[in-house]
């Protein structure tokens, strides 16, 4: 089966799908970080097992795509169409999830969290978008039957009439035991059930009867998203709009390389905005070896919780030991889409020095200054060095 050029329409939902030039990948979780790490594995699945259960919070539900291969790990389901009949599977009971090789006379997939009634306009070609699942027919090297009238009776091949002359008793040409059946009627809903593979993507043919199954909002999820809820503000993921890499790199949408793989981006299909969690984007080395990594706002000082804003949750803490030259709540360091800014908060000030420049300059308290790679700050006499992801 082929399903790289296949046309892949989104199920809409909360969670997210990402698709590669090898892999496909629902998510019940909006965390790039684990969709990254799943489309690395996903031609093994029991990695993508190990990576799902190491994970800090592990998503309700995921699929993976790979090949022949596809693994339904949580509250997922997938119906499979072949030529001759469906196959629905679940990995609501199996805790180590489902494997199912796909055989070749598959038509057509159908992969969600929960009921569903109908697609987006979505056409997913690469990319991340949020949905809860996906539906997509494939191709196959053998000729499509066509779906065109069918044959009339005398082109059908059966015995010929016997000649009246021939005959002493004449007989009727003998009836046609299989005329050939009609194409499937795309109205029914039903036309996955005949034998012949889709001429073309089709979403309703993929959907049950929608009498059978109504239409449902996309059910809450259990994991991932509830435990966001009970973070801190400041460490609830942020969405902003990016490009990925082949390798599913979630990365700065003017980025000219991919930040893990070093991939080139900008270039053909991979320069394609997609919204998605925000990575950290850069680092703070001090002076005496510690590391900071920048990843949400935060208040940096000696007492940083005596801040309001830490207290209330909305900005994360860095205590830092210092002499009394630094003050309780000194620097604020905020992130804004994919930028990084640096706030003095203090009386004794705060001191940039670019890159290659000598001199540094005294920020002007209370206004944000932008960061940029390979800057130092100064402040309270101690020293860090920002690099940017």
């Amino acid at each position: 089966m082929i399903f790289r050029e296949q046309p892949l329409r989104v199920i809409p939902g909360t969670g997210t799908i990402t698709r590669t030039d090898e892999s496909i990948i629902v998510c019940s979780s909006a965390d790039m970080a684990l969709v990254q790490r799943l489309c690395d594995v996903a031609d093994d699945p029991t990695a993508v097992a190990r990576t799902i259960l190491a994970s800090s919070t592990p998503p309700a539900a995921v699929a993976v795509l790979w090949g022949n291969s596809l693994l339904l790990f949580g509250s997922i389901r997938a119906t499979i169409h072949c030529s001759d009949g469906s196959n629905e599977i679940s990995a609501s009971d199996a805790p180590g999830g489902v494997t199912h090789e796909l055989s070749n006379d598959t038509t057509a997939i159908v992969v969600s969290t929960s009921e569903w009634g109908s697609d987006d306009d979505t056409d997913l070609q690469r990319g991340t978008v949020r949905g809860q699942g996906f539906a997509m027919g494939f191709a196959h090297s053998e000729p499509e039957i066509s779906t065109s009238e069918p044959a009339a009776a005398p082109e059908v091949v059966a015995p010929a009439p016997i000649p009246v002359e021939a005959a002493a008793d004449p007989l009727p040409p003998p009836p046609i035991d299989d005329p050939l059946p009609p194409p499937p009627d795309s109205s029914s809903g039903n036309g996955v059930e005949s034998a012949a593979p889709l001429p073309s993507f089709v979403i309703a043919n993929l959907a049950p009867e929608r009498s059978e199954v109504p239409v449902r909002q996309p059910l809450p999820l259990s994991g991932g998203e509830e435990a966001a809820d009970q973070r801190p503000v400041y460490q609830q993921p942020v969405t902003v709009r990016g490009v990925m890499s082949s390798a599913g790199h979630f990365n700065h949408p003017f980025a000219s390389y991919c930040r893990i793989s070093g991939e080139k981006l900008n270039v053909g299909q991979t320069w394609i905005s997609v919204e998605g969690e925000r990575p950290p984007l850069g680092v703070l080395n001090f002076d005496d070896g510690r590391s900071f990594v920048v990843n949400w706002d935060t208040i940096a000082g000696r007492q940083p919780e005596s801040d309001a804003r830490v207290q209330d949750g909305s900005m994360g803490p860095l205590a830092l030991v210092a002499e009394q030259t630094m003050s309780r709540a000194h620097l604020l360091i905020e992130l804004k889409e994919w930028d990084v800014f640096i706030t003095d908060l203090s009386v004794n000030g705060v001191e940039l020095i670019h890159e290659g420049i000598e001199a540094g300059e005294k920020l002007p308290p209370g206004e944000p200054m932008p960061l940029l790679d390979g800057d130092t700050i100064v402040f309270g006499r101690r020293t860090c060095v920002y690099h940017s992801h």
